[in-house]
Order: structure tokens, then C-alpha cells, then sequence
């Protein structure tokens, strides 16, 4: 069926982009605006981007969290471009249960080639790339995996009045995004923790309606703050439950701390392998260290800054769409090099094994991958010298691959083994020795995570400005320096904030961002963290917005 609208060239219909007038073909990037005119992802952004802020059809004014989100996707050729012909011949993939790619794999070395007569040491990269699920919407997704959910919420005193409203209507909305093949717990604390859903339910719309109603009568502001509580009986939940869903997760949301020091490392210990931590600071009083490190213990989990109170649905939205588009568990990426290629360093919050370094071989143990997801394995490598050797012109030192479990089949896949290739011969010519641009984009990136980790650690307040200038500094003295990114990594780091909690806050989010590659909700000052939004961020939040108008 023809909408009303009509090009001179082509008439316009509902499976069309307007913008392009190609096909809104299934498994590409979709976006369905407020007034519900779909468009592709890439199209809407570069009209976004070209100031223009009206749906191109029916010139509704299209949402500012849409519009921002867009405006600072990024789509360049150093982080979301489409792999050249090189990169494919290097990458290798494996099918899922679909029929599509579910996992890509790159390998890049820094340089092209090194002199075949002296020692070196280079860096080098894996890129893992997830497929794209297209156009996001939970109720068409019937096969997706089904999850188990536990929100802990903050019911203190301080959470009265306009949070406490907004808090209920975005449990209310997460409650409706579930199936019935999904579980969802709700557990709120003030000095003492609740269970206000009973145990993990399954989203029957029997359940629903009992946990609408709790939601709007039971949560109501309390006394005082014991995060600890509420944690205690989120795992005490998940550790006992009857059973359990491919996919798991804790949501804590807290605006403030606990009033008496609590260590969490026992508590943490106890959070089971499978369940993945997000945690979410609200407002001036939050511990936004302490929440950092409940993430990170939580078994690679995220850590939200939410700056303002209309920001919790998104930031909700956000993560519940990680959730819902989970693609790949218990990753696990294995790089060998030949016995006289040594990896010196890793580079990464990830863990791996062995633990010491220099080794022949490194293993990265990632807990999960969503769609439209990357990650970049940064290391370094010894390079010895073949003096007394043929030169070779184009030579295989090492492979990597992939394994994972498919979390809708519970199949164990790995991926074809892909080669790096180094050129050694002695003289070099120096084209091959520049520097992969990709590759010193992403030091960069993980650089500066790192220095932000080391920053927010560091208790004086000057000393800790001083590290993200030095870095600064770096930065801009890298090969990369004029990347897009990379220029938004030094505007974030630049960025002058009015009080110190607001710096350590917006900067505790940027470090997990660009540690994790994970997009999570994101300040206007920290404009270099929205390189990890996506489609389902974007779909999830639309949702939500017209679920709430």
C-alpha cells in the first residue's frame, strides 16, 4: 500500500526509506520514529547530521534523545564502516542457528611488515564484531532467549516525589518489554531490602497485573540506605531459584550510599557466574566507585551516571536492550603465535590466561556479546629478528579463534582460525611500516580508559586532572589524533565541570564505556561514549518514550 507521500522518480511506499527509496530489507539497522515512519539507520543519522530534526514524511518533530543519539553515532571508517576486501580476507566468521553470521573476527598487527634483521615489538588487535539483529522490537522477536531479571531498587527517603514516580513507570515499562518466558524479581531496599514480587515470576499477564500493582502501591520512599541488603537478596534469588534462563542479570539503581561502611567482597563472591551486574547512580550523593567496582565484580557488568532524573527510563531502556538482543556467552578468544612470536602484554580489563606474561599463546574470557556489539583486544608482541634467514615476503606468524556458546541452542560454535600477517625482509620500505590507523585509533581508546581508571582512583582532586591532561597529550601526539574519535576523547577529557562529583561521576561512566565497548546512557559531556549506541539502544527508547507520553 502507497503512503500519501510520492517522489517525482518514485512513489514512496511502507517498505521503502523515503530518504534512500530503497527496500527497508530485513536484517539492516531500522528505525521506527514516534509517529511510526521507519527509515534505515544509517539514512535517518546522515539527515540527523544535516540539522534536519523532522520525520522527512510527515515532519513530526522527531524526540532530542533520538536526535542526540544519532548526531553522535559514529559511522567513520575507523570504527563502524563496513570491512574492506583486505579485512575479509583476514577476518573469519561462524553461522548461528539463523543462518547468519553471529561472530566476525579481524586480526590486525600495527605495522604491515618489520625488518627481518633486528627485534621488534608491536602491537596488535582483535576486533570481534556482532551481527545485527535489524530492526529491534521485542514483542516480533519470538525467538529470542529468554531471561531472568532482578531489579534492586532504592526506596530511601531521598528517592521521594518525582524520582520515586519516574522509578515506578519504567519498572512498569521493563515489566511490559518481558514475555511469559521470561522471569522478573523486584526487590527494593531503604535499611532493610524486599522482595515485593515474591521470588522470580514469570511475565503471564496474571503476573503482571499482581506486579503493576505492587509496583504502584508498595514502593513507596522509606528511611535510610543499605545497598548491601538489597544486593544480599538479589543473589540469595538467583542462587535459589528453581531453574534458570539462558540470560541473567541484576539491575541496581541507588541515588545515594549506604550510611555505615559495608565491604562487599563477600557479597560479591556469591553473585553466581552467570549473572551480570548493571548498576545505576542517580543524582549528587551516589557512590559512584563503589558502584564502578559492584559492576566490574559482577562479572563484567556496567555503571550508569544518571545526571538527571528524566534520564532513568532511557537508561533503563538501554541496558534492558543488551539484554534482549544477547548473541553470544562465555566467549572465549585464543590467539597462538609461532614459539618465537612472544605476547608480552595484554591490554584490556578482560581476563586471561596464562596471567603472566610473555607467552606464545593468550586466551580472553568475555562473558557475553549483544548484537551490533564490538570488542578490541589490544596486546603487545615480540618480534624477533630472522637474521641468517630467508626473507619472506608475506609470512603467517600466528592465528585467532573463537569460541562461544550460541545462547538460543546452548551449541558450542568456534570460528574458522583467521592469520596474522607479517611481511619480514631487511630493508623495509616504509609503506608497510606505517602505522595501522584502526588499530592506534583503538590504544587510544583503551588508553585512555585505563588512565581514567587510575585518575578516579587518585583521591587528590588536581593530581587526578593532571593524569587526563598528560593523556591529553598522548593523544594528540598519536598517529590518530585527527580521527573523529579521537578528537571526542580529548574534548570529554578537556571538559570543565562545576564540582568534583560531577567529574568523578561523568568519568567513572566514560571508564567503563571504553573499557567495556558497551554503550549504557551517556551525558552530554561525554560525547565519545556515544560511539557504542546502537539500533536497539535507540529502538528500546523510542518504546519506551511512546509507552510513557
Amino acid at each position: 500500500m502507497s503512503s500519501t507521500y510520492s517522489s517525482k522518480s518514485k512513489p514512496y511506499t511502507v517498505n521503502e526509506c523515503s530518504i534512500c527509496l530503497s527496500a527497508l530489507k530485513q536484517g539492516a539497522p531500522i528505525l521506527t520514529l514516534s509517529c511510526d515512519h521507519k527509515y534505515h539507520f544509517q539514512c535517518l543519522m546522515s539527515s540527523i547530521r544535516a540539522h534536519h530534526k523532522q520525520c522527512p514524511l510527515c515532519r513530526a518533530t522527531i524526540d532530542e534523545s533520538i536526535v542526540q543519539l544519532l548526531a553522535a553515532s559514529r559511522n567513520d571508517a575507523s570504527y563502524h564502516s563496513s570491512r574492506s576486501t583486505s579485512d575479509d580476507l583476514l577476518g573469519s566468521n561462524v553461522e548461528s542457528s539463523s543462518g547468519l553470521p553471529t561472530i566476525s573476527v579481524t586480526p590486525r598487527l600495527e605495522y604491515k611488515g618489520q625488518s627481518s634483521e633486528r627485534p621488534s615489538n608491536i602491537y596488535g588487535l582483535v576486533t570481534l564484531q556482532a551481527n545485527s539483529t535489524g530492526h529491534y522490537s521485542p514483542s516480533s522477536l519470538s525467538s529470542r532467549v529468554p531471561i531472568d531479571l532482578i531489579c534492586v531498587v532504592d526506596q530511601s527517603a531521598s528517592m521521594s516525589g518525582a524520582k520515586m514516580i519516574l522509578l515506578k513507570e519504567t519498572l512498569t515499562y521493563i515489566t511490559e518489554q518481558l514475555t511469559d518466558r521470561d522471569r522478573l524479581a523486584i526487590v527494593s531496599f531503604d535499611n532493610h531490602a524486599y522482595d515485593r514480587s515474591h521470588g522470580l515470576k514469570q511475565m503471564t499477564e496474571k503476573n503482571k497485573h499482581r506486579l503493576h500493582r505492587v509496583i504502584k502501591h508498595d514502593l513507596e520512599d522509606g528511611f535510610s540506605t543499605n545497598i548491601k541488603r538489597g544486593l544480599e537478596m538479589a543473589i540469595d534469588l538467583f542462587r535459589n531459584r528453581q531453574g534458570e534462563n539462558p540470560i541473567s542479570a541484576l539491575f541496581l539503581l541507588t541515588d545515594g550510599q549506604d550510611d555505615e561502611i559495608q565491604d562487599y567482597s563477600q557479597t560479591m563472591r556469591q553473585v553466581p557466574a552467570n549473572v551480570v551486574c548493571h548498576t545505576f547512580g542517580y543524582g549528587p550523593d551516589h557512590a559512584a566507585a563503589l558502584l564502578v567496582k559492584i559492576a566490574e565484580s559482577g562479572n563484567d557488568g556496567t555503571f550508569t551516571y544518571i545526571d538527571k532524573y528524566d534520564a532513568i527510563g532511557p537508561a533503563f531502556a538501554i541496558a534492558l536492550a543488551g539484554l534482549l538482543t544477547c548473541v553470544a556467552q562465555n566467549i572465549r578468544v585464543e590467539i597462538e603465535f609461532n614459539h618465537e612470536y612472544q605476547i608480552t602484554h595484554a591490554h584490556s580489563i578482560y581476563k586471561h590466561e596464562p596471567e603472566r606474561l610473555p607467552s606464545s599463546r593468550i586466551a580472553f574470557k568475555l562473558n557475553d556479546l549483544n548484537a551490533d556489539e564490538k570488542r578490541n583486544l589490544i596486546f603487545q608482541l615480540s618480534v624477533p629478528s630472522l637474521r641468517g634467514q630467508t626473507s619472506i615476503q608475506d609470512h603467517v606468524i600466528g592465528h585467532v579463534s573463537v569460541q562461544y556458546v550460541e545462547p538460543n541452542t546452548n551449541r558450542t560454535l568456534r570460528t574458522t582460525p583467521a592469520p596474522f600477517h607479517l611481511i619480514r625482509r631487511s630493508p623495509m620500505s616504509a609503506e608497510y611500516l606505517r602505522v595501522d590507523h584502526t588499530l592506534d585509533v583503538q590504544r587510544n581508546r583503551i588508553e585512555t580508559a585505563l588512565v581514567l581508571r587510575q585518575a578516579m582512583e587518585e583521591h587528590n582532586y588536581n593530581l587526578s586532572k593532571a593524569l587526563l591532561r598528560a593523556q591529553v597529550d598522548r593523544i594528540k601526539a598519536s598517529a590518530s589524533a585527527q580521527d573523529p574519535f579521537c578528537r571526542q576523547l580529548i574534548r570529554d577529557l578537556e571538559h570543565p565541570y562545576s564540582t568534583e562529583n560531577d567529574y568523578r561521576s561523568t568519568h567513572h561512566n566514560i571508564y567503563m564505556q571504553h573499557a567495556t565497548e558497551r554503550g549504557t546512557y551517556s551525558s552530554a559531556s561525554s560525547s565519545s561514549a556515544h560511539v557504542y549506541s546502537n539500533p536497539n539502544h535507540l529502538s528500546q527508547i523510542q518504546n519506551y518514550q511512546r509507552q510513557n507520553e
